[in-house]
């Protein structure tokens, strides 16, 4: 038994909601421009086509001047000798600018293109070529698939699998381990190769696809994208349909991040802030085909959402249970312990001494005396249990069959999902066929097991169970905008601390000026950098001197910062109050092109960038988020009392991020970078930062010496 777990609910955007693909995969009437019967691929590439219009109930007119039959068909010289109206017109042929003036005329609603040589191969001719494309596909009307793809969508599906999953992938050859799992029982609703996307691309066949009755969950290969606002309806349409989105993305640049202006942007490079939008936005990642094969078929067969977050374990191998712990708990799963009246009900039909507590061993004991279905329902009749995971195998036939009452007996309850995973090294056994054919779900390793009910924890339904997608920001569109300012240090402390951001007492002290009268302004020990032209990052220039006791201290600092500068470089120096004790964090602002501005926390000061430690966000979050970003660090432990040292203020460092976001969504930061904020007992204060603004910003950074 499945469960549909998806929401009725409105479309999130109207142009793509109001979008119907439905011809183009069930096409009543097709014209293949290039039709062949003997002439490899394409004769199979006509047979595919052929055969999905046949099941459609549909006619194929095949096209070719050369030819007068193709498999017994009359073919026609051109498009326009076809009669009547088209749903869809496949081009084989390499003219395709040729065959698309006569599109233009025809006017079908969609327009398939075989061929290759456009933007993929990276000239100018090619991407020139492909916009003629695209612009002769809106003169006729049509919506267009291409080019650079490939028939799949039209391959006939075996209609009787169910419940079934959708396939969205950029590589026709790397979508084909998906649609091959037809042979072991589970069922494909859709299957579609987006190709170079010059008109139709991934966010329009995963919106439709999330819309489907029958599509229960999509699985996608992504090699990039290039439209945020297209991966954000994608990912807006699968919460709003309550349909999870599993996907394989390559393709990470590590040149975006090197290219970065601040520690910020190092760390928040474009995978960096793909894995926090995929996070915030219920998008399950993974890392290969066979993980995404399981994943998203146990989603498509689970009969229910977990209601809580406790998983359970329960196995006739002590040894099995402890591998399989290990796997789950070091992938970040909670496995608490069951209730004591759940122990109880258990040692009931479990001898001692084996483990009732979690996970559970029967040690098959109780499956030959037939309770295996009973101990599973009281498994989960835990309230703290929201998923059980079963391994499974065919050790014995006598075992066989009790494994399988008791792994059915958990998926038909429909109140909790339960998720099997194989010991075996095929899937050509009794119980897999079993399994499948019961649509029970199953993965085929404990890793994939894991990182299913991961999914099921993070199912949209979970996150949204309103089914309402964030609000789109209004920022985003300036993130790869040209024209930027970067301010220096006293000119960003400045601009933050106009924001509401506190920062260590500070003086600037022009050439010329006096350092001591500001020192003793500010009062000893202070810090003195040196303020450069174009310089952000100081300290590894060597202009930076920290607990200055004196003013001889303090005059020998600034003679070592003017020996290290060129001649007309120093601009002046920063007189800084010394702020001890504490933990440095970094905090800041990215602008990702791809998906706009990028908030981050993280480890501080001059290792941030060796630490790695960060948590990401992309507009919009909420106060919540804010929270999970700080205390979910490596770093957040030395936040807490630690070794007789009172407890540092977490939520001077919330309020921090919450700041940076609303200054993220105002549009005027193209990047910023406060390293180190230093957390204290009380309060969190800036001792560094770098503010780069659009050209545009309508705000004033004026720098102004601060106390």
């Amino acid at each position: 038994m499945s469960l549909d777990l998806r929401v009725s609910a409105e479309p999130t955007n109207e142009p793509t909601a109001e979008l119907d693909l439905s011809l183009l995969f069930r096409p009543r009437r097709m014209a293949v421009v290039g039709a062949h019967d003997t002439r490899a691929p394409f004769d199979f590439m006509y047979r595919q086509l052929a055969g999905r219009v046949a099941a459609s109930g549909g006619e194929i007119f095949p096209v070719n001047p050369r030819l007068e039959t193709v498999f017994g068909l009359p073919t026609y010289p051109d498009l326009l000798s076809v009669p009547g109206d088209l749903d869809v017109v496949v081009i084989l042929i390499s003219d395709v600018l040729g065959t698309m003036q006569q599109v233009v005329e025809k006017r079908p609603k969609f327009v398939v293109v075989h061929a290759s040589g456009f933007s993929e191969g990276g000239s100018e001719a090619g991407a020139l070529a492909e916009r003629e494309i695209l612009d002769l596909a809106e003169r006729a009307g049509a919506r267009l698939v291409g080019p650079n793809t490939n028939m799949n969508m039209f391959e006939v599906l075996d209609e009787s699998l169910s419940p079934k999953y959708g396939i969205v992938t950029q590589s026709g050859h790397q979508g084909r381990p998906l649609a091959s799992t037809q042979a072991l029982g589970y069922g494909i609703s859709y299957w579609v190769t987006t190709g170079n996307e010059a008109d139709l691309g991934v966010a329009d066949f995963v919106d439709f696809m999330a819309r489907d009755p029958e599509t229960r969950a999509i699985a996608s290969y992504v090699e990039g994208f290039g439209s945020g606002d297209a991966l954000r309806r994608a990912a807006e349409s699968s919460i709003a349909n309550a349909t999870p989105w599993v996907l394989v993305k390559v393709g990470a640049s590590e040149e975006a991040a090197a290219a970065a202006l601040s520690h910020t942007g190092k760390l928040a490079g474009s995978d960096a802030a793909l894995n926090a939008f995929f996070d915030q936005y219920a998008v399950h990642r993974v890392t290969d085909l066979d993980e995404l094969i399981d994943v998203t078929s146990v989603l498509a067969r689970a009969s229910a959402l977990p209601p809580a977050q406790g998983v359970a374990v329960v196995s006739a191998s002590g040894g099995t249970n402890a591998h399989l712990v290990d796997v789950l708990a070091s992938s970040g799963l909670s496995l608490p312990p069951l209730s004591e009246e759940t122990q109880a009900r258990l040692r009931e039909v479990i001898p001692a001494p084996l483990n009732v507590t979690n996970p559970v061993d029967n040690g098959g004991y109780a499956l030959l005396r037939g309770v295996g279905p009973d101990i599973v329902d009281i498994i989960m009749d835990d309230p703290a249990i929201g998923v059980l995971v079963m391994p499974v195998s065919e050790p014995l036939p006598a075992m066989r069959q009790p494994i399988i009452d008791s792994a059915l007996r958990g998926h038909a309850r429909g109140d909790k999902p339960i998720v099997t995973v194989s010991l075996m090294p095929s899937t050509d056994d009794a119980v897999f066929r079993e399994m499948t054919a019961s649509g029970v779900p199953y993965a085929r390793n404990f890793r994939n097991a894991a990182s299913a009910v991961h999914a099921l924890l993070n199912h949209p339904a979970r996150r949204y169970p309103d089914a309402v997608p964030p609000a789109r920001p209004e920022a985003l569109e300036r993130a790869s905008a040209p024209g930027r300012r970067t301010l220096d240090e006293r000119a960003s402390l400045a601009w933050l601390e106009q924001r509401g951001l506190p920062a260590a007492a500070h003086v600037f002290v022009p050439q010329g000026a006096s350092t001591a009268e500001a020192a003793d302004r500010i009062g000893f020990p202070v810090v003195i950098k040196g303020v450069l032209t174009g310089v952000s990052h100081k300290t590894e220039r060597g202009v930076v001197r920290v607990g200055l006791r004196n003013a001889e201290d303090l005059a020998a600092a600034e003679q070592s910062i003017r020996s290290v500068c060129a001649d007309g470089e120093l601009e002046g120096f920063l007189v800084a109050e010394h702020v001890g004790g504490g933990v440095e964090l970094l905090v800041g602002i990215a602008s990702d092109p791809l998906l706009g501005p990028v908030v981050m926390v993280g480890a501080g000061g001059t290792a941030a960038e060796a630490l790695d430690d960060t948590a990401l966000s992309v507009l919009p979050f909420d106060d919540r988020r804010a929270e999970e970003m700080v205390r979910g660090l490596r770093v957040s432990r030395l936040l807490e009392s630690w070794r007789g040292r009172p407890a540092l203020d977490v939520d001077a460092v919330v309020a921090v991020v919450k700041k940076l976001r609303d200054i993220a969504a105002a549009g005027e930061v193209a990047e910023l970078d406060v390293n180190p904020l230093l957390v204290r007992e009380h309060g969190a204060v800036m001792l560094d930062a770098v503010v780069s603004l659009y050209d545009d910003a309508r705000t004033d950074p004026t720098a102004r010496s601060h106390r």
